[in-house]
C-alpha cells in the first residue's frame, strides 16, 4: 500500500508541476462569462452564460445579461449576443446571478 501511495504521489507531482499545461481554443476572449449551461440541438452546441462586465479592479461581479454562444465544430464559436437582461424582469434590481435558459 505504501508503494502504491508513493507512485500515486509521483504521478500527481508529474501532472501538476512538471508537465507543461497549455490552454488552447478559448470559446471567447471578447467577454468574461460565468455560470455556463450547455445544450446540443441539431448538431449545434450552445452555451448559455452570464456576461460579467466587472473591471479587473472590481471586487464583485456586474452581470446584467446572458449571452448565447454556439459552435458546430467545437473550434469556431459565435457569440449571438445577449438573449436576456435584467431589464426583462420587473423584479430585478441590479445584477443577474446564475444563468437563465433563454430560447
Amino acid at each position: 500500500m505504501k508503494k502504491f501511495n508513493g507512485v500515486l504521489l509521483f504521478v500527481i507531482f508529474l501532472l501538476f508541476f512538471i508537465l507543461p499545461l497549455n490552454a488552447e481554443n478559448p470559446i471567447t476572449m471578447e467577454i468574461y462569462t460565468a455560470d455556463p449551461a450547455a445544450l446540443v440541438y441539431n448538431d449545434t452546441f450552445y452555451i448559455y452564460c452570464g456576461h460579467d462586465e466587472a473591471s479587473p479592479q472590481d471586487t464583485n461581479f456586474y452581470m446584467r445579461d446572458w449571452h448565447i454562444l454556439s459552435s458546430t465544430n467545437m473550434v469556431d464559436w459565435t457569440d449571438h449576443g445577449a438573449c436576456l437582461s435584467i431589464n426583462n424582469f420587473s423584479w430585478a434590481i441590479a445584477d443577474a446571478w446564475a444563468r437563465s435558459l433563454c430560447l
